[in-house]
């Protein structure tokens, strides 16, 4: 009899100690809670940016990452040992690293989109007319931002002659709101450029202008005058 009890009691010891050595010390368990969690929240900080772009391209890459994080967010480390917990610690970190080198990417999409935006917000299109009333055959009509110290492309186009007299139809000027000042350089048919004045263009009528352009015959002074389509 006392030796079945003594059987029994050093079952129930082993047993125990089984039970006990399945189960992670605290210190592990808070360890491996706390690598996880900083897994979820460059999960969520990922997932939040990607929501802030227009650019797609990464959506796959996320939907990829998620499966993985979902299946460490299902481990129960309550039940596995300490020794079991440091095998899966680094897949835990290395996919946040993961996570945190498309932050990076997705960040830099997003500032890059910011940028255009605040620069888009600069600018305004304006449909024109350009009428030629200058004595000389043009080939060439640029708009010159002298705040920006920019010029535009050719509004006539390439191998375009705008006679005098004669009218372009459809030419679009892109105009930064933000500046002050502009003129419009001109040149004929002899290469010659021609600088003129020119008045406010982002206060003009967003219904499209007419731009007359003209040169004094005696003195070579030129203005471009900013009229409304209604005017014409």
């Amino acid at each position: 009899m006392k030796k079945r009890i003594m059987i029994g009691a050093l079952t129930v010891l082993l047993t125990g100690t089984m039970l006990v050595a399945c189960k992670p010390s605290e210190e592990k368990l808070n360890e491996a809670e706390t690598t996880r969690q900083v897994l979820i929240e460059a999960k969520k900080a990922a997932e939040e940016t990607f929501l802030d772009i227009t650019d797609s391209s990464k959506k796959s890459e996320l939907e990829a990452l998620a499966e993985r994080e979902a299946e460490i967010e299902s481990i129960d480390f309550t039940k596995m040992s300490d020794k079991k917990i440091d095998a899966v610690l680094p897949d835990i970190t290395g996919l946040t690293q993961e996570y945190q080198s498309l932050q990076s990417t997705l960040n830099a999409t997003l500032s890059s989109e910011k940028n255009a935006k605040d620069e888009a917000a600069k600018h305004m299109d304006l449909g024109s007319y350009i009428i030629n009333k200058t004595g000389l055959n043009i080939i060439e009509v640029k708009i010159h931002d002298i705040t920006a110290d920019t010029y535009s492309d050719n509004l006539l186009g390439e191998g375009v002659v705008l006679e005098q007299g004669y009218t372009l139809m459809g030419a679009v000027l892109d105009v930064n709101v933000t500046s002050s000042e502009w003129e419009v350089v001109i040149k004929d048919e002899n290469n010659t450029s021609h600088t003129l004045e020119c008045g406010d263009l982002k206060s003009a009528d967003k219904e499209g202008i007419a731009l007359v352009i003209s040169l004094d015959s005696a003195t070579g002074a030129g203005k471009a005058e900013i009229g409304s389509y209604n005017d014409l």
